[in-house]
């Protein structure tokens, strides 16, 4: 299974008791931030990248005096350890503690649980951290042991600064993270590929025409069509729920007080096996993937292994242009093929704060940090791959310089097919059921998912034998997280 922490970590560390009886056995987030900041490093995932980047700029607010917090303490956690981070973070922390001498302590610990768990630590002393960032899969999951503080006074300040948040959640009425950016699954191919099998170099993309990109490109030398991941872990859940998005197919939802699998009910069980057998066709077209990961998803494109297929984030364009191919200009970008629709599948990372800890700082270093030149240069360290989440930074003028200014290989259409198209059309793994849903992470970090379509696709089955089997192995994660 993949890693993913439980709903007893989060249990252990609340020291508050649930508002809603339902909510007492909630599933554990799994890092949807893994297409975040700085990617992963080893066993499938991710290494650092990504574009210079350091951290803000030293001076007053834009909009007054900060105020004194001489010996006040703000520990702020941060699951990540790449350099570009660290020196982003550093720089905030420098700056905020010259406006207000504040007693700034920075943590770094490691991608995935790591956070988490020292978070889970903090909060089982009494000491939780002032900061956390998280993705909004993680904050619900913490919101429904009643952990987090709201910040909703916060977000509406930056509105007012920066425009509308593009996309987040709200829980009870209160918003329970301050949204920074976003990932998205978009769609990606080979232009010259397309014409050269006598296809539209931008086709418009539907299930039927991705896969006759597959077929025709596959009968060229060297490469398949394209890439369907059939490994376990959490990226091939990613890989399978943004097609699930454009079937408009459930996975799970509320009944009564119970999350309960229905992805094998009703229209629900016609549109996943349509999507596995649009996922069988295609891995004919693939290689067999039977050992995916982040890194051979994202990378598939830039390998030259493959010649289309989605992924969370702008990695596989990046890495193209990164690792200096001569077709990284022909990588380009659009939104998932549609069936019903184009909305896709992604995640909105941002920072919360927890009950228990100095919220009042946590809120004024947001509010700090939220400022648009403290906030710009974490942008730039992944160029177009984290798309700001307010329009302030967005449609500002250095920041679309900034954009304008990158490499001509990143090709201005295609950045703006990701940032304008694909990230405002995309519904997070906590939406779809009101309130959110808590076992998101749960879903993500089961095997159910990944080894139907491993069965599916590798081993020949049929979707209509199998998918029941699999809808009870997840129906029993979640109830035995919930319960």
């Amino acid at each position: 299974m993949s890693t993913h922490f439980t709903i007893d970590m989060v249990r252990q560390c609340k020291t508050w008791s649930s508002r809603r009886a339902y909510l007492k056995g909630v599933a554990a987030a799994s890092t949807l931030g893994l297409a975040g900041c700085s990617g992963q490093g080893g066993g499938g995932t991710e290494t650092p990248n990504g574009g210079s980047g350091g951290g803000g700029t030293t001076g007053s607010s834009s909009s007054g005096e900060w105020p004194d917090l001489s010996g006040t303490k703000v520990h702020i956690v941060i699951d990540e350890t790449a350099d570009p981070v660290k020196n982003f973070w550093n720089g905030i922390s420098s700056d905020f503690k010259s406006a207000t001498n504040a007693d700034i302590n920075v943590e770094y610990v490691g991608r995935q649980t790591s956070g988490v768990q020292r978070v889970t630590q903090l909060i089982q002393a009494g000491t939780p951290p002032e900061i956390f960032a998280m993705s909004q899969t993680n904050a619900t999951a913490f919101q429904s042991q009643d952990i987090l503080a709201p910040v909703s006074d916060v977000v509406t300040d930056v509105e007012e600064r920066l425009g509308t948040a593009y996309k987040h959640v709200k829980w009870d009425g209160e918003h329970w993270t301050l949204p920074t950016f976003l990932n998205v699954v978009a769609w990606y191919w080979r232009g010259d590929l397309a014409e050269e099998v006598g296809m539209d170099r931008r086709p418009d993309w539907t299930w039927e025409t991705a896969t006759e990109y597959a077929r025709k490109v596959n009968e060229l030398d060297g490469i398949h069509g394209t890439y369907v991941p059939a490994g376990s872990g959490d990226h091939a859940v990613y890989h399978l729920r943004a097609w699930l998005r454009t079937a408009e197919c459930s996975i799970a939802k509320w009944k009564g007080d119970k999350m309960v699998v229905n992805f094998h009910k009703g229209k629900n069980r016609g549109r996943m096996i349509e999507t596995l057998n649009l996922l069988k066709e295609q891995h004919q077209y693939s290689p067999v993937a039977s050992d995916s990961g982040f890194t051979s998803w994202a990378r598939a494109i830039p390998n030259q292994v493959s010649a289309s297929g989605n992924y969370i984030g702008y990695r596989p364009k990046m890495y193209a242009i990164q690792d200096g191919r001569d077709f990284a200009a022909d990588v380009h970008a659009a939104q998932m093929p549609k069936k019903r629709t184009r909305t896709t599948d992604g995640n909105i990372d941002g920072l919360g704060t927890f009950r228990g800890s100095n919220v009042e700082a946590a809120k004024t270093l947001m509010r700090f940090m939220t400022q648009k030149e403290q906030l710009l240069p974490l942008y730039k360290l992944n160029p177009v791959h984290d798309v700001p989440a307010f329009p302030g930074i967005r449609e500002s003028d250095e920041y679309q310089t900034f954009l304008e200014n990158l490499p001509e290989a990143y090709t201005p259409k295609d950045t703006k097919a990701y940032q304008t198209e694909v990230a405002t059309n995309f519904r997070s793994s906590i939406e779809g059921t009101d309130p959110p849903n808590p076992f998101a992470g749960t879903i993500t970090g089961a095997d159910a998912l990944p080894n139907l379509v491993s069965d599916v696709v590798l081993k020949d089955a049929n979707p209509d034998s199998v998918i029941d089997q699999y809808a009870q192995e997840l129906q029993t994660v979640i109830d035995n997280a919930q319960n």
